[in-house]
């Protein structure tokens, strides 16, 4: 079964372990060791050039890798005097002070250098990317290496945050469709309807050659809730199945559209994974 993700109704259930991609930079965030200059002036490009002071504050996009059919996954990072302090993915790989090094360079003309690695073995990442002249996007490509060694590139866009607020559980509100895939390359294809307060509506998982119903979820088996409304961020997320099933998200992300949900979660049946949900 291919990692790719290949339509824009995609619900994938993997637990991706990705390996150490490593690249040579000079700033330390979280528990690295290192320094960086950002360069002198106000930032934002003017005479002075850019600054870290101007990288200050969350940021959320996705990455989208650059193979044929590959689809976006939400992503999000967090700057704080400079460093990254806190950084998630859709597929279950994140970064805190507790559980990774991140080494971060940003130079007076805006240009971005990161390498984010877990202490844990749950994921590596590296970003070179560019801040536009209004300080409020960071594109650029991103790097994954995982723990078989095979390697995924592709591009990644950060617009930055207004902070608390920023997102809405109303975007959730709505049909999602998707497909999973477990640890063990099983995949499910799956259907939701989410109200705008964040109640499911109902849910089916069901088998992708035959259709049968694999899970049924009724109205209420799950309330999604912002835990950290600046990223669309949601922990913890408890799904109770018809058949007595659950399923428990670690974290799921939205996306400042609404339109993409992802995140690592558990399933009683079919074990552990990610899901990606869209449309």
């Amino acid at each position: 079964m291919s990692h790719s993700l290949r339509s824009p109704h995609i619900l994938r259930l993997s637990f991706l372990l990705l390996a150490l991609l490593s690249f040579s930079c000079s700033r330390t965030a979280l528990s690295s060791t290192g320094s960086t200059g950002g360069g002198a002036g106000t930032g934002g490009g003017g005479t002075g050039g850019f600054t870290t002071a101007d990288l200050e504050g969350p940021w959320t996009g996705t990455l989208l890798g650059d193979q044929a059919g590959d689809q976006a996954r939400n992503f999000y990072l967090r700057f704080v005097d400079g460093l990254i302090t806190d950084s998630a993915e859709g597929f279950g790989s994140e970064w805190a002070t507790a559980n990774a090094r991140v080494n971060v360079q940003f130079d007076r003309n805006g240009r971005l250098r990161a390498s984010l690695r877990s202490n844990l073995a749950a994921g590596n990442l590296t970003l070179e990317g560019q801040m536009d002249e209004a300080m409020v996007l960071l594109s650029g490509t991103y790097s994954f290496t995982d723990a078989d060694g095979a390697i995924t590139q592709g591009s990644f866009s950060l617009n930055r945050s207004s902070g608390p607020g920023h997102f809405l559980i109303s975007l959730l509100g709505g049909t999602w469709d998707g497909e999973g895939v477990n640890e063990r390359s099983k995949f499910r294809l799956a259907t939701l309807e989410i109200g705008t307060a964040g109640r499911l509506l109902s849910a089916e998982v069901r088998h992708p050659v035959t259709d049968a119903v694999v899970h049924r979820y009724g109205d209420g088996a799950a309330l999604f809730k912002l835990t950290d409304d600046a990223v669309g961020r949601m922990d913890d997320v408890v799904v109770t199945g018809n058949d007595g099933s659950t399923l428990r998200f670690r974290y799921l992300l939205v996306n400042e559209e609404g339109t993409l949900l992802s995140g690592p979660g558990f399933d009683s049946v079919l074990g552990a994974g990610f899901a990606i949900i869209a449309r």
